[in-house]
């Protein structure tokens, strides 16, 4: 099992020490750290150039320079051809830029003609290769084809070969280091800026936006985990539905609970009008019961006439009653009171007379005969009035002829049938109470029905009919009415109930969300302070070479430089201090060469160390396209001059090609022991 870096064990100290995390937060953010820690792994070690040859690029027509893996100098008049070969060389590597613009890479097929050719011829690995790589121009201005199509041999050809058989674009990057920065989002040509020192941005790889790229250069493999921490930050960050989620949440919950009320309301208004329409359709229902058929007016009296049948039935009943509960009291007095006996022939003659039934109608004073006097006798009412006649006003003679029988009662039973006659009379007593009950039932309910019968129809009751349909009617439309309300109120709080619950369910994502976005920034906190750590470590080491590097400058700006400090945060600017002054990089005086020496020194320092790393990039080229670009500097000439003449020594590991233009500044046999020097025609 592999050694673990020794970041991790510092990176683990510090997640361990951040209390805000949970444990299940600690261990997963371990995990992660490991999972993006990821190192670049490089399939070639050294990679140099041998022979290049270039047609109809820009300014040059055809060209074909022998470098022989050895250090060159270009020189030659200006607009020669130097740069355009620098250019020719740049996109024989990696083709066109992302962005041409950004790095001088357009324009690049010769006014004349429709498309260029660069050969590189390259010792990989101590193994020659070919690269071959053309681009075709359709037209003035028009598109470009051709630089996705390269070709990477075997061995040194010396005639083209491309064909119809083209090297995937993303082999030839692999094979010069370029594929993995390429894949974690730094652009080819970005990469080799550091390598390709050029005059129009002297200052290109200085500055924050290198800073990424100069941490994975050196090892500094965090960058790549803050790279994922704030992609995942980004993919964490609400969508527009769960940030509004709060807001509609409270909306819904509103809504809910005015359509609970109000659904409430409409429920209990609801079952009182089914009530009131269950009573009013009883109600309906018994009157047409009583309305139904066409003789009612018959029946009300046939019905009379029945209830009259019974009353008169009772009425008899009670007659005969009361009659012998008078005959059965009357015998009671004669046994209580035996003198009497002597005395009851003349008594009896009283009472004859007393019970004798009227000549005259008691009521209404009408005279009557035998038969109506036998039919009050019969029917205890007057025929002529219809009136009851009172018990107290009518007499019979059958009880007189009772009472005579009574004289003659042996007093031996006296005793014994007294007793007797005592709970006879009891009994009659209650008979007779309930006989008038059940007549005055029955008369009140014959009164009742004389009243429905005078009125000879039953046009109120049809009006009340007639009434209660329109009302049933219009409780029904109300009920109708009400259910399609509570329906629609229903299906409304469905609705919000719904969106309430999915708003609630989008709240806890949210919150889920945020508090993971929140420990992500704590993570990303926690590594980025680590890898400041590292990037000051890296730019004390790239400060302690630039200063040893200043033995080089004897007369110019730097000629009295003592150190160097790079500037807080995550840029590589920095200041180099002098016994006077303090050159800041990120503005330096592009009137000098001051721009020039900073980008030098930079450069050398940074290739310098990265030539001590076991796992760094193949590609053991320095390019630096016209070093003596500042002619009015005359008194940085000599220090530029010199420290080319070193660059060989300070670079042992890499290939050193300059461009120059044959000024007054440069002389090339100062160089002849240590470049092979090519004159450019």
């Amino acid at each position: 099992m592999s050694e673990q870096p020794p970041v991790f064990e510092r990176v683990d100290r510090r997640i361990e020490q951040e209390d805000k995390f949970t444990e299940k937060q600690k261990k997963r953010f371990k995990e992660f750290f490991r999972e993006y820690y990821a190192e670049l792994q490089f399939e070639t070690n050294d990679i140099r150039l041998d022979r290049f040859s270039a047609e109809n690029f820009r300014t040059i027509d055809e060209t074909d320079i022998d470098f022989n893996r050895t250090d060159t100098i270009l020189y030659g008049r200006n607009s020669k051809g130097k740069t355009s070969l620098v250019k020719a060389l740049l996109y024989n590597i990696a083709g066109l830029p992302k962005n041409p613009s950004a790095f001088d890479m357009t324009n690049l097929v010769n006014k004349k003609k429709s498309a260029l050719s660069t050969t590189g011829y390259w010792t990989i690995d101590d193994s020659p290769a070919t690269l071959e790589r053309a681009l075709r121009q359709s037209g003035q201005g028009s598109s470009l084809s051709g630089d996705e199509e390269p070709y990477l041999s075997d061995g040194h050809t010396t005639e083209a070969t491309i064909s119809g058989k083209f090297t995937d674009p993303s082999d030839v990057l692999e094979t010069f280091g370029l594929q993995s920065l390429k894949q974690r989002g730094h652009d080819p040509y970005s990469v080799l800026s550091l390598f390709f020192l050029m005059s129009e941005d002297f200052t290109r790889f200085l500055g924050e936006k290198h800073s990424e790229l100069m941490d994975l250069l050196f090892g500094v493999n965090i960058t790549t985990v803050i790279s994922a921490i704030e992609n995942k930050i980004d993919e964490l960050e609400l969508e527009d539905e769960e940030d509004e989620a709060a807001q509609e949440l409270r909306r819904y919950e509103s809504e809910q609970e005015i359509l609970g009320v109000d659904l409430q309301s409409i429920q209990t208004e609801l079952q009182e009008k089914l009530d009131e329409l269950k009573e009013k359709e009883d109600e309906l229902e018994n009157l047409k019961s009583a309305l139904d058929g066409e003789n009612q007016l018959d029946k009300l009296r046939d019905q009379r006439n029945e209830l009259r049948g019974r009353l008169a039935d009772l009425k008899t009943k009670r007659s005969r009653v009361v009659e012998e509960l008078a005959s059965v009291r009357r015998t009671i007095e004669r046994y209580q009171d035996t003198e009497l006996v002597s005395d009851m022939s003349g008594i009896a003659d009283e009472l004859r007379g007393f019970m004798t039934i009227p000549d005259r109608c008691p009521i209404c004073t009408n005279e009557v005969d035998t038969s109506q006097r036998e039919a009050m006798l019969h029917d205890h009412a007057c025929p002529l009035c219809q009136k009851e006649m009172p018990d107290d006003r009518y007499r019979t003679e059958v009880e007189y002829a009772q009472s005579e029988n009574a004289t003659d009662t042996d007093g031996v039973q006296h005793e014994e049938t007294l007793e007797d006659l005592r709970k006879q009379e009891q009994e009659l007593v209650g008979r007779q109470r309930r006989l008038n009950n059940q007549i005055e039932n029955l008369e009140a309910r014959i009164e009742e029905l004389s009243r429905d019968i005078q009125q000879n129809d039953l046009s109120d009751l049809a009006d009340e009919r007639d009434n209660l349909q329109r009302e049933v009617r219009s409780l029904r439309d109300n009920t109708v009415e009400l259910r399609v309300k509570e329906d629609t109120l229903k299906q409304q709080l469905a609705r919000v109930t719904y969106e309430r619950k999915a708003n609630a369910h989008l709240v806890d994502i949210a919150k889920a969300k945020d508090n993971q976005r929140q420990a992500f920034r704590r993570l990303k906190a926690i590594i980025a302070k680590t890898r400041q750590s590292h990037r000051e470590r890296i730019k004390s080491k790239i400060g302690d070479e630039m200063q040893q590097l200043f033995s080089n400058f004897t007369e110019g700006t730097l000629r009295d430089a003592h150190s160097v400090e790079f500037k807080s945060g995550g840029s590589y600017h920095f200041e180099i201090i002098t016994s006077s002054e303090r050159l800041d990089s990120s503005v330096a005086d592009e009137s000098t060469a001051e721009i020039n020496l900073h980008a030098l020194l930079f450069h050398t320092a940074v290739l310098k160390l990265l030539s001590q790393s076991i796992n760094t990039l193949p590609l053991r080229l320095f390019v630096v396209d016209s070093p003596f670009a500042n002619e009015v500097d005359e008194r940085n000439a000599k220090d530029i001059a010199d420290f080319i003449s070193a660059l060989p020594k300070i670079l042992p590991d890499y290939q050193i090609i300059l461009a120059s233009a044959e000024t007054g500044d440069f002389d090339p046999g100062r160089y002849s022991g240590r470049y092979n020097l090519v004159e450019f025609e």
